[in-house]
């Protein structure tokens, strides 16, 4: 007996809808919309644990429906792109881009989510994904590691979190070779960890007497007068947090943008008021680095961790920020 064409139409949807790989790019989709949402709201929007929750588990139930090499490398991708989202964001804001960019960042999703399909043959399908880790796991890339969504499930551990982070890795990585009813009952114990660990733990709160300046001052001046004045403005503000009981001061990493003679005039009075009463470290961007000075020691504090790419430069003798892992 022969089917009409509506009938023709809704057997082939249905036999579309139950294929394992239409399951598997619906849920490759939805991968990069939690990530994006995870890593957006940790990064600009607000930590938000549920979110990081979901994209673990996303993450697990892709990885598990990619069965070949190339259905790993779209998981991965899917998992880069969402992850990342915030990136460009904060590159443009600081440092200006367009459509290159864009295509830069795309380029380097690929690259990343190939090397470990082509690395590891389809015998070693599991521990494609632990590589993958491993490979974005320094600065600056790491930022959008599934190990850092998976840490985030075990704070205050430390290297214990650390750890338990990459075993649930490795665990997804191979949950392949297990049952469903296992893989659904392991999902649901890490959910309930995770909730455990995330409800018992509390964010540090800095003390009332630390205070944050945000000044929106824009470019400096190229007058001098006006770029003193914005100095002695900013200046006498710290004084009057000061006076008004802050204990530690730290301002916009582009505060001043000299060093020497010029800077010290306008900071000098701030110096001698402040001194004995509390720590005041000012932003100061030159020779194409940024740091932080202390207005009454001098003494300079340089970070540990590079800007995500944008200030990781080894081929650079100036505008390098190299790794101070010891810092």
């Amino acid at each position: 007996m022969g089917y009409s064409l509506q009938q023709t139409c809704f057997l082939r949807m249905h036999r579309a809808i139950r294929s394992p790989i239409t399951l598997f790019l619906v849920l490759s989709i939805g991968l990069v919309v939690v990530t994006a949402r995870a890593f957006h709201g940790e990064w600009i929007g607000g930590r938000d644990i549920d979110w990081f929750i979901v994209a673990i588990l996303f993450l697990a139930l892709t990885w598990r429906m990619a069965m070949n090499r190339w259905m790993a490398f779209v998981a991965l991708l899917s998992w880069y792109v969402g992850a990342s989202v915030f990136i460009p964001e904060l590159y443009v804001a600081f440092f200006g881009g367009g459509l290159a960019l864009g295509i830069g960042w795309f380029l380097l999703f690929a690259l990343l989510a190939t090397l470990p399909v082509i690395a590891l043959p389809d015998r070693f399908h599991g521990a494609r994904l632990p590589f993958a880790v491993l490979l974005v796991a320094l600065s600056p890339i790491g930022a959008f590691s599934p190990w850092l969504a998976s840490a985030s499930l075990f704070p205050s551990l430390r290297a214990w979190g650390l750890a338990a982070a990459f075993v649930v890795i490795v665990a997804i990585g191979f949950s392949s070779r297990v049952s469903w009813r296992t893989f659904i009952a392991a999902c649901g114990a890490l959910t309930l960890s995770a909730s455990v660990f995330n409800g018992a733990y509390h964010l540090p709160q800095l003390p009332d007497e630390v205070w944050g300046i945000q000044t929106f001052e824009g470019r400096h001046p190229s007058d001098q007068a006006d770029w003193m004045n914005r100095q002695h403005r900013i200046a006498n503000r710290v004084i009057g947090d000061v006076s008004a009981g802050a204990k530690l001061v730290v301002t916009p990493e582009n505060t001043t943008d000299r060093n020497g003679l010029w800077e010290s005039i306008p900071w000098l009075h701030a110096a001698t008021r402040v001194a004995g009463q509390a720590q005041v470290l000012i932003g100061r961007q030159h020779d194409g680095m940024n740091y932080l000075v202390d207005i009454v020691s001098g003494k300079e504090y340089h970070g540990s961790v590079p800007m995500v790419v944008g200030m990781w430069r080894p081929w650079k003798r100036n505008e390098h920020y190299p790794m101070r892992i010891d810092a």
